[in-house]
Formats: structure tokens, C-alpha cells, sequence
């Protein structure tokens, strides 16, 4: 997506099982970069991040990890409407919503908002959030409604993007 949206010189390698084979590959200089989550870059990188022997170059969201500041966000860089709705629907928005807890479509409305507040309240409980400092975990929940709301405005897509989409996802 980052290389169509922009036009970056990428070449995109296949072939890694994990996280953990890319990150041997790039210690021995196989690969000289990779996309991979802050929440796992900054704990995962630590050290190559602090040394210099890695760097972010680039925020792949829509607002700016407070931890990097001075890092640019692939949206801002975008030089077209139809690079930024690349963009946003084939990255930024299937990234916001990749862990997310559901329900069936059948359940009653007013127990959707039971689950809800429930779990907004579990991620603000003072003892989860003391365990989450303890492993180092960040945790910035969208809510239900704004999960809604990207899930809704994906399909929602004009069927030209769609199509698009599914040629930069197939890689041709």
C-alpha cells in the first residue's frame, strides 16, 4: 500500500514466518526495513532504537504516536485523493481495528452498550493499567462506536477504490 500510495521504492519479500525470522534477517542485513507496530517496534527494537541502529521513518496512522513527534505520517505525504483513500483503506484503518472484540450482529442494542462500557471500563481500571506499565504494553482503545464507524466507511468505498484496493492487495 505504502509503495502504490506514494510511490516509494519498495520491494516487498515474502517468505518470513514471523516477526521473529524478520528480525534476524534484518540484524544480519537482509532486509533494511520493515512495517511493523510501535507497540512492538518500541519494545521488540528497543535497543536498536536507542543505539540509532534503527529508525522510524514513518507513521503508517492518522494522528502521531506521541513517541514520535518528528515522524511523518504517510497520509500527509500523500500527494492525491486517491493515494490518501488507498491509504486509509487498505492501511491505516485495517490497522486501527486489528485487534477488536465482536459480538453477533443479532445482539440486542442495549447489551451491545453493556459490553461496551464494560470493557472501556476494564482498560481504564487502575489495576489493569498498572499491569499494562509493568510489561511495557500500550493501550489505546478506539471505542465500539468509532470501530463502527470504520468497519461502516469500509463498506462504503466506491467500487472503483474497491477494485483498486484488491489489485495493491493482490500485489500485481
Amino acid at each position: 500500500m505504502l509503495k502504490v500510495a506514494l510511490d516509494l521504492p519498495l520491494q516487498v519479500v515474502d517468505g518470513y514466518k514471523g516477526t521473529a525470522e524478520a528480525r534476524m534477517a534484518a540484524d544480519a542485513g537482509e532486509l533494511h526495513g520493515a512495517c511493523w507496530a510501535w507497540e512492538s517496534m518500541r519494545v521488540n527494537w528497543a535497543n536498536a532504537l536507542k543505539s540509532g541502529d534503527a529508525k522510524v521513518v514513518l507513521q503508517v496512522a492518522m494522528k502521531k504516536i506521541p513517541d514520535l513527534p518528528n515522524v511523518p505520517l504517510a497520509f500527509d505525504l500523500a500527494k492525491s485523493d486517491e493515494a490518501r483513500q488507498l491509504l486509509k483503506a487498505g492501511a491505516i484503518d485495517p490497522a486501527a481495528i486489528v485487534r477488536v472484540y465482536v459480538t453477533s450482529p443479532r445482539t440486542p442494542k442495549d447489551r451491545v452498550q453493556i459490553l461496551r462500557k464494560a470493557f472501556a471500563g476494564t482498560l481504564t481500571d487502575p489495576e489493569f493499567v498498572a499491569e499494562t506499565k509493568k510489561i511495557n504494553l500500550d493501550v489505546n482503545p478506539l471505542s465500539g462506536e468509532e470501530v463502527k464507524r470504520i468497519v461502516d466507511d469500509l463498506f462504503k468505498l466506491p467500487a472503483p477504490m474497491v477494485a483498486k484496493l484488491a489489485v495493491v492487495l493482490a500485489g500485481k
